[in-house]
């Protein structure tokens, strides 16, 4: 016997599972995925979710995420640049430090930096108590002088 499902879960809510549906055959296991994604617009405790059988029955799920925020921290928070070439690459090693017990996962907000600025990975692990390199880095720096001249008028 062959019985098939699928999951409902609030569409405002940040959890994903996986298979969303399927079939299961008499007496075994399903085993399902369950992908929480942080969003602050979605809410992230107390989610029922409902698995809907093809019979009418129906078995839920609850669902919830910590608001736990990881210390992670950057060794330095600053970073003395010396005197910068003009028109040469700038480098700069940032270090972020991961002090929990846990994995974390961190993502650079691309979006934000200034123009020309690169990250290098923007996103990736760091292990529990562990460490990830960033290498931030801009193509060159440019200034440009303009002559100005003012020019006054005076009646004649």
């Amino acid at each position: 016997m062959i019985n098939c499902h699928r999951w409902e879960i609030p569409a405002m809510s940040g959890f994903y599972i996986e298979p969303k549906f399927g079939s299961v055959r008499g007496n075994a296991t399903l085993h399902a995925y369950v992908h929480y994604e942080y969003n602050n617009m979605k809410d992230n405790s107390d989610i029922q979710a409902i698995m809907i059988c093809e019979s009418g029955s129906r078995v839920s799920l609850r669902l919830s995420a910590s608001q736990f925020v990881p210390k992670v921290e950057f060794v330095n928070d600053n970073a003395n640049l010396g005197e910068i070439p003009l028109n040469l690459p700038t480098k700069v090693i940032a270090v972020l430090q991961n002090f929990e017990f846990n994995e974390v996962t961190y993502e650079v907000d691309s979006a934000s930096l200034i123009r020309g600025c690169n990250v290098n990975p923007l996103r990736g692990k760091i292990s529990p108590r562990g460490i990830a390199i960033l290498e931030v880095s801009s193509p060159s720096i440019v200034i440009i002088f303009r002559n100005t001249q003012t020019i006054f008028i005076t009646a004649c």
